[in-house]
């Protein structure tokens, strides 16, 4: 006879992304990946997953499970940026590095819209360096939600967000202390472009918990 009193209850959330490290369960193959991926210095890697699978939750819980003294974790949701351009992303992620890094007393300079419009890369000749100053020998990781929200129905996204990606790309390139970590609601094979420009990036699905 089934005994109500020996039923465990389920620890898994559903609905709001899990920010609290003692209420998030499971993952560790996960986590375990992003962090070889990273010791290894493998500058970009793409998380995919359904909707409503615990993309973000992943997200939210890498900068409690991997060593702080060598990397810096920003986190940056694209959801509401489909129609915005580079420069007011750009401008957007400056802001959320400084506060989540708490550099705000630390006088740093922000690049302005109307600076980035007219010299984009003054975000990786001015800005960035500031940072690493600050940070010492810990490299910036950027975690980029809903990173295929710019991406539009025939997947041209090549030519979408004013050249975001590309933009991405090249600065990864340059920037030996940059790396960035993806999350998106399609399969790889969905997003082909995305996996052509940045060749070679490992890729992880996130699926069902058992």
């Amino acid at each position: 006879m089934y005994d109500a009193k020996c039923m465990i209850p389920n620890p898994y959330i559903v609905g709001i992304p899990v920010n609290e490290p003692n209420k998030f369960f499971g993952r560790e193959s996960l986590l375990s990946f992003i962090e070889d991926n990273l010791r290894q210095n493998i500058k970009f890697i793409l998380l995919h997953g359904h909707r409503r699978i615990g993309k973000s939750s992943v997200l939210k819980q890498i900068p409690n499970r991997i060593a702080p003294s060598e990397f810096a974790f920003v986190h940056y949701d694209l959801q509401h940026h489909a129609q915005s351009d580079l420069c007011e992303i750009l401008h957007d992620v400056s802001e959320e590095i400084v506060n989540q890094l708490d550099l705000n007393q630390d006088n740093i300079k922000l690049p302005t819209q109307k600076e980035l419009k007219t010299d984009v890369n003054i975000f990786s000749s001015h800005f960035l360096p500031q940072i690493y100053k600050k940070i010492g020998g810990r490299k910036l990781v950027l975690l980029l939600d809903e990173f295929d929200v710019i991406c539009d129905d025939t997947n041209n996204i090549l030519e979408k967000g004013l050249g975001l990606f590309p933009y991405l790309e090249k600065l990864l390139k340059q920037q030996e202390k940059l790396f960035i970590i993806s999350v998106a609601g399609r399969h790889p094979s969905d997003l082909k472009n995305l996996i052509k420009l940045f060749r070679s990036a490992p890729y992880q699905k996130i699926g069902s918990l058992d």
